[in-house]
């Protein structure tokens, strides 16, 4: 059974086979944005308000390396966040930007467990011109040769394996 990639245990596993990575997908999000420092475009020690002006949690000096570093304080939202509005990339931007910090920031951390990519994303679209997934794929990805997503094709979906809970 653990060869099948969907509910009705019909299809088996490829070599091509997607799976979701979930919070992994940080690490090569980074990875992705750290390709902004090598293009001299942003940098870890500025204030992230020089990129983002709006971002309420940035306004009293917090670093684009503190905010990457889960110290914003924009852990999460305050007011109910649906999974419609997870895919509204203006929505969830004006709503960070304008979320009171969980915390003073700088000052301590807390994981950023659905919010983190919103960060690093909006700062590559300010700075790149261009999305995470984009960045991701142009700069790390496709040099690679790996068949890593993030945004992926509708032509993709087929090789998804679906999730399936115990």
């Amino acid at each position: 059974m653990g060869r099948l990639v969907d509910r009705e245990l019909t299809r088996p596993w490829q070599s091509d086979t997607l799976v979701n990575v979930y919070s992994t997908t940080k690490g090569v999000a980074a990875i992705a944005f750290a390709t902004l420092i090598d293009d001299d475009l942003i940098d870890y020690d500025a204030p992230a308000t020089r990129y983002w002006p709006e971002l309420r949690a940035a306004r009293d000096g917090l670093t684009v390396g503190q905010l990457l570093s889960h110290q914003g304080g924009v852990c999460g939202l305050r007011e109910t966040v649906t999974v419609a509005d997870l895919y509204d990339w203006p929505l969830m931007i004006e709503r960070i930007s304008t979320e009171e910090p969980h915390w003073e920031p700088g000052t301590a951390a807390g994981y950023h467990a659905v919010l983190w990519g919103f960060l690093p994303g909006e700062l590559i679209r300010r700075v790149a011109g261009e999305t995470l997934g984009q960045r991701l794929r142009e700069r790390i990805a496709t040099p690679l040769g790996a068949d890593f997503h993030l945004g992926l094709p509708a032509s993709e979906h087929h090789r998804v394996a679906d999730l399936i809970g115990p």
